[in-house]
Order: C-alpha cells, then sequence, then structure tokens
C-alpha cells in the first residue's frame, strides 16, 4: 500500500508550497486537503509554477470541519497508508494535532495546541506558573456591560484572542479609540480563513523594548534553539517590517534568553515540533508577547536554511514519520558564517503600485524582489497588507539587513493615491 502524508491547508506564503517536493522526494505521496487551493495561487500573481499543485491528489472539502475531515481521511486510509498529518498553517495546527490524536500519528498533544492558540488560556498558565507576562485583561464581546473601560490603563495594546498574523492588533491610546476598534471588532465574525471568531479580546499592557522572535525545536524531550530573529516594526503599527537572522546578542542576555523561553514552553507543556515565540526586551529582562505553535512565518524558515542548512518543514515532516527515532542535526548550528534578512514593503496610503517591474519574483544584484500586489493596496494596519517582499542571504545577518533596506531606496518604488 502506498504511503502518503496529508497536508490540511497551507502557510499562505510560496516558499512553504515546495514542501510538497521534498516530501515526494522522500518517497511519499502528497494529499493536500483544502477549502480552495485559489487563495493560494491568487495570493502570487506572476509566479511561474506554485508546489502545491504538485500534490498528488488535492481534495476539496471543508477544512474547517474536524467531522468531514474525519470522513476524508478514512476513505483515503482504505487506499493508501497514512505516514502523518501535517499542517504549517497557523489556522490548522489545532485541528491538524486532534487529527493526528484521533488516527494515532505523532504530533503534539492537542490540548497543548488548545491551549496556546487560546492566549488568554496562554496567558492564565503562565501566569499561574509565575512567568514573566504584560499585565492582562479578557474582554468578551457578548457582556457590553462588563466592559472595564474605567480600569484600562493607556496607551495598550488589544488584541483577538485567537488570531493570527497580527490581524486585530493595535495599539490604543484613549478612549475614544478603544471604543472605536470595539465597534469594528463586533462587526468582524469570521477570520480570513472563515472560521468563527471566539468573541474575545485581550487588553495588555504596552511593554516598551526591542522585540525579537524565538525559533525553538522539540523532539523527544529536547529543545533547540535555531535562532534569534530581529524584527522591526513599520511606525506606529503592529505590521512587521524588517527582519533579520541570526540576531547576535551577549551570551549572558542569549542565556537569560534561552532560559526564559525553555521556562514558558515548559508551563505550556510543549513537546513536538517547531514554536515561534515573540518577545520583548525590556532593560535586559525578556518579557512574553506570545508563543505560537508552528513555524514561523514568510521568509523565516528561508532564513535559517540559508544559514544554517536546516529545513523547518522537512525536519517537522520527519519528527513525525521518525518519532523517537528522529535525531536533531546538532552539527549543522556549531557555527554561523552567513547571515539573512527581509524587508516587507507597505503603503501609509491606499493606491496603486508605480513601478517598472511586473507581479512575481525579481532576481536583483544582491536581492531578490517579491512583488504581490500593484494595485488596491491598503494602507497599512497589519502584516496582511504588505504589496512586496525584499529579501537577502550576505556574509552577515546586519549586512543583509543593510542590503534590503538599501534596496528599497533604490528602487523607488512608490504608491499612488486613489482619487
Amino acid at each position: 500500500m502506498n504511503k502518503c502524508v496529508i497536508l490540511i491547508e497551507s502557510q499562505l506564503f510560496y516558499l512553504s508550497y515546495s514542501t510538497i517536493q521534498k516530501i515526494q522526494e522522500h518517497g511519499y505521496r502528497v494529499i493536500l486537503l483544502c477549502r480552495d487551493i485559489n487563495i493560494y495561487i491568487d495570493a502570487f500573481p506572476g509566479l511561474t509554477g506554485n508546489g502545491l499543485l504538485e500534490s498528488d491528489c488535492i481534495i476539496r472539502c471543508e477544512t474547517n470541519d474536524i467531522n468531514e475531515l474525519v470522513d476524508v481521511i478514512k476513505k483515503i486510509q482504505k487506499e493508501a497508508e497514512i505516514s502523518a498529518i501535517l499542517s504549517f498553517s497557523d489556522y490548522y495546527v489545532e485541528i491538524a494535532s486532534k487529527l493526528c490524536e484521533l488516527f494515532n500519528l505523532n504530533n503534539e498533544e492537542p490540548q497543548t495546541v488548545t491551549n496556546i492558540k487560546r492566549k488568554s488560556t496562554q496567558y492564565q498558565i503562565l501566569a499561574s506558573k509565575g512567568i514573566r507576562i504584560p499585565r492582562t485583561e479578557v474582554l468578551n464581546l457578548q457582556q457590553r456591560e462588563r466592559m472595564p473601560l474605567e480600569t484600562i490603563q493607556y496607551p495598550c495594546i488589544v488584541k483577538p484572542d485567537s488570531d493570527s498574523s497580527s490581524h486585530g492588533v493595535t495599539l490604543i491610546k484613549n478612549p475614544e479609540q478603544f471604543k472605536k476598534y470595539i465597534d469594528e471588532q463586533r462587526m468582524s465574525k469570521y477570520n480570513e480563513r472563515m472560521q468563527l471568531q471566539s468573541g474575545i479580546l485581550l487588553i495588555q499592557e504596552f511593554i516598551e523594548g526591542e522585540e525579537i522572535s524565538v525559533e525553538v525545536f522539540t523532539e523527544n524531550g529536547r529543545r533547540h534553539i535555531l535562532g534569534l530573529t530581529s524584527k522591526r516594526m513599520h511606525k506606529d503599527t503592529f505590521a512587521e517590517k524588517v527582519f533579520s537572522f541570526p540576531y547576535s546578542l551577549e551570551s549572558v542576555l542569549v542565556e537569560r534568553i534561552k532560559d526564559y523561553v525553555y521556562s514558558v514552553l515548559d508551563a505550556l507543556n510543549v513537546t513536538f515540533g517547531c514554536s515561534h515565540i515573540e518577545i520583548k526586551l525590556n532593560n535586559g529582562n525578556p518579557t512574553l508577547i506570545e508563543v505560537n505553535p508552528r513555524l514561523g512565518g514568510r521568509y523565516i524558515s528561508k532564513m535559517i536554511e540559508d544559514v544554517y542548512g536546516f529545513n523547518c518543514f522537512l525536519e517537522t515532516f520527519k519528527l513525525s514519520i521518525l518519532g523517537t527515532k528522529y535525531v536533531f542535526p546538532q552539527e549543522q548550528f556549531v557555527s554561523c558564517r552567513k547571515g539573512a534578512a527581509y524587508n516587507v514593503l507597505y503603503s501609509d496610503e491606499p493606491g496603486t503600485l508605480i513601478s517598472s517591474y511586473e507581479l512575481g519574483l525579481h532576481k536583483l544584484e544582491n536581492t531578490e524582489l517579491l512583488l504581490v500586489k500593484k494595485d488596491h493596496i491598503c494602507a497599512v494596519s497589519d502584516n496582511s497588507d504588505a504589496f512586496g517582499y525584499i529579501y537577502c542571504s550576505s556574509i552577515s545577518a546586519a549586512q543583509a539587513e543593510r542590503e534590503v533596506q538599501t534596496c528599497e531606496l533604490g528602487l523607488g518604488l512608490k504608491v499612488q493615491k486613489n482619487g
């Protein structure tokens, strides 16, 4: 009977699509389950080829309905040996873990994934364990009379309990802005994958300091830090702008971050695969923003692979297949001789991009440019408003960061304001 891997949806970024071929090269058929394959094609117009289309079989089904997924997988079982069920999408890691438990396959414990995905639960667990986190209040939009307007300290961060990609994460500076935000959230019933929102918001103290992310791979009770990523935001938004990897800090601070991150993952009972942890450094002390039970998004996995030769997608697949027989390639992380960075392109005004470059991927002198949008560009508010990306791998993270910023200035990309 043929061995196969079932992939539940995908990250909405073209680099993750190539995972299909890598799994196939290891002798497994790939069956992709998705609601609509066109969302992955339409997201990157101009790209030649789409790795998801190389799946051995694409089955359209309601991936937000676990009962329908169970029925589909049972039918697949009659014709193939299912070796793994995976999802690299933040929106589907929870349902994938539940399916793995039902079909006795390797994955993170479903309750652990659920606890992490529900940020309010995540913070409650960490607070109960004495882990340093931002002061947090939980607000249920269905209970308007209980809104703690008089107790809110401004500025504060407000965000949905279980959304992704910085959707809805907003810095609130006054009561008027808070009330407007609440009204907008009441109108937002579903996320971009048509999953019903919980109606729960988190109100958190605003932590000053530098933001970084920590990528961790956990296997068989052992944790491995893949590296630290420097991250800078776009002006006054939480749209992520410039990233570089690996971020070099003093060894004492690195150990402090490592101890803190490991204590967070221990408290949440994380035992399997990649974790993307976002923290703020305030006076040399790490404070959690949030934990995500998945790979870092967009180019983070590519930066790790370009620097260390470690493919996060492929290694997660291997861990799922091998379980306790998996061996982490520690030797690949002994030394670092390269660095990488990427720069996300946004506009402060809605409009149309004026550029001689067409949509798609362009190889430039020291960098690569990916344009995903030229028309109907939105004013930046979160990560989904990006119209392009500039990526560079160089002799160091600092040099790569300089390259992507210089490239943006040199390209002279301009958005012509609507009207």
